[in-house]
């Protein structure tokens, strides 16, 4: 190395020494931005790591209990604990009891590979999340797999990264990652189950790297459909991890088994949304539309929140008919004459709710179709 070289090495520490005193000198004369700086600085330095137990490993119909006590921070601060499932087998109801303890528990109701994850918080600063995986078995099925894995971590990784690869009596070979594994985070446990490294119970997106496209291609995972349009796209430009919608060949979507509201898709996002020019409204689509027509029906108008003509111009509803006295809309309103319960307002019309500017000759008028009578006969009527 030369000199110059070993200086300008030497000089690099001086130089940032130099800068951070130059910094804190600056801020000196502001005490509370020194002190948010130094809060910043603190919440840096925080270290938090999330530690999700135990494989566990439980019969259906049993009390699974996680621990997350092995989690821990470089403070002296309590920490607080926040689980939730990732993934539970087909048809499981099992709802985490005290999810916000080290210890939460679940009745384990369905055979499966249950996921859950930690994440941990001190001051501010969360971890990275840890995932515990507990199987719930029935009585004639091993607990875990061929090879009993109570009694090691939920981080799969901690043993299956390749160090193990050569079997050393008693113990077998330990499977790594293959060399043609999809982009992924060593998190193994986000997908994989103890009863085998290709079972995958499911897929975790949010530990998987690269395009949707590597995978999605009709061989290593469900790809585009006969009749999906011809696009180069990436999937990930109209598709979710959350929505891999099936469309029919003339664009329908089957929505037979949605059992939620339409609004959790119908949002412009995912799925069309309400357009610039709907009425304003907070209830669900299902109050106004059906799967075979997205224009339908109107029953419930109870939460409607502007004007009638807003929607009932002859459009988007049902407007005024031929002969109907012409009014201005932008003053008065429908809901003037009319109600949600009949749009005939049956013969019997209160007077006391007109208001400039209608005048009685804009509905009495012989060619109205509203049964408004105009003027009696010229013999009988005064002449005006």
């Amino acid at each position: 190395m030369t000199r110059q070289k070993l200086y300008t090495l030497l000089s690099l520490p001086i130089l940032a020494l130099t800068i951070v005193l130059m910094v804190t000198g600056c801020g000196s004369n502001n005490s509370d931005a020194s002190h948010s700086s130094s809060n910043r600085t603190a919440a840096l330095n925080i270290f938090v790591h999330a530690d999700a137990g135990l494989i566990g490993a439980v019969r259906v119909g049993q009390l699974a209990t996680l621990d997350g006590s092995r989690s821990v921070s470089s403070t002296s601060a309590s920490l607080t604990f926040d689980w939730s499932f990732t993934s539970r087998p087909y048809s499981s109801k099992a709802v985490l009891q005290n999810p916000t303890s080290a210890n939460p528990s679940f009745i384990a109701d369905v055979a499966g590979t249950y996921m859950i994850q930690l994440v941990i918080s001190v001051e501010g600063v969360s971890s990275q999340r840890a995932i515990a995986t507990v199987e719930a078995t029935t009585p004639d099925n091993f607990l875990t797999g061929k090879h009993l894995h109570t009694s090691y971590t939920s981080q799969c990784a901690e043993c299956h990264d390749g160090r193990y690869a050569i079997p050393v009596p008693p113990l077998a070979a330990v499977m790594a990652k293959s060399g043609n594994h999809i982009a992924t985070s060593n998190m193994c446990q986000a997908c994989h189950t103890t009863f085998g490294f290709d079972v995958r119970r499911y897929t975790d997106h949010i530990e998987v790297f690269g395009k949707c496209s590597a995978c999605h291609n009709g061989v290593r995972a469900i790809g585009k459909s006969d009749s999906h349009i011809e696009t180069s796209a990436e999937c990930s430009d109209c598709h979710t991890t959350n929505n891999f919608l099936k469309v029919s060949a003339d664009g329908k979507y089957d929505h037979s088994d949605i059992t939620k509201g339409c609004a959790a898709c119908h949002n412009g996002t995912t799925a069309l949304g309400k357009h610039e020019t709907h009425p304003a409204t907070n209830s669900d689509c299902s109050f106004c539309h059906t799967t075979v027509s997205f224009k339908g029906t109107y029953p419930d108008h109870s939460t409607i929140k502007n004007g009638c003509a807003n929607c009932h111009n002859g459009k988007d509803a049902k407007g005024p008919k031929d002969g109907h006295p012409v009014m201005d809309f932008s003053i008065v309103d429908c809901s003037i004459c009319h109600n949600v319960a009949s749009f005939n307002m049956g013969g019997v019309f209160s007077h006391n709710v007109i208001v400039p500017p209608i005048k009685c000759a804009d509905c009495h008028t012989d060619s109205n179709s509203i049964n408004a009578p105009g003027k009696a006969s010229a013999t009988n009527h005064l002449v005006t």
